[in-house]
């Protein structure tokens, strides 16, 4: 059988309307169900750049750092020029790295060891950059 361009155009619009119902879960709060249908489009679609890099949004934004950066990444392998993926991957690797900072911090405060106020305000400044 030969796919036409109505197919293809068709699969799009699919993939299209599949993303809309994830993002207004999302939008509506609930990231569960949001995730539920990402990964059931993903199987769907494995090659789609916005369903990698919204599954990477759902993480981040309940803070899954990990599999946020995991996804981010996924997405830039399928598209290494993906409009705004690397930034998000940038953004989800500078907070892993201030969450990993601060986790040393914490480790030395509870061992009685004293704390660079350096090392603070690194932290505060990166912290307050990300956010930007």
């Amino acid at each position: 059988m030969e796919t036409t361009f109505e197919d293809i155009a068709d699969h799009g619009s699919q993939l299209r309307d599949e993303m809309s119902r994830i993002n207004l879960l999302r939008i509506r709060g609930d990231i569960s169900s949001a995730k539920t249908l990402c990964l059931a489009t993903l199987k769907k679609y494995p090659a789609s750049v916005d369903a990698h890099t919204m599954m990477g949004d759902l993480h981040a934004e309940q803070a899954d750092l990990g599999p946020a950066a995991e996804w981010y990444a996924l997405a830039l392998d399928l598209d290494p020029n993906a409009p705004g993926v690397i930034v998000k991957l940038n953004r989800i690797r500078a907070a892993l790295d201030i969450s990993k900072q601060a986790s040393v911090q914490q480790a030395m405060i509870d061992s009685g060891r004293k704390v660079s106020p350096w090392l603070i305000t690194a932290v505060a400044t990166s912290a307050i950059a990300i956010a930007a």
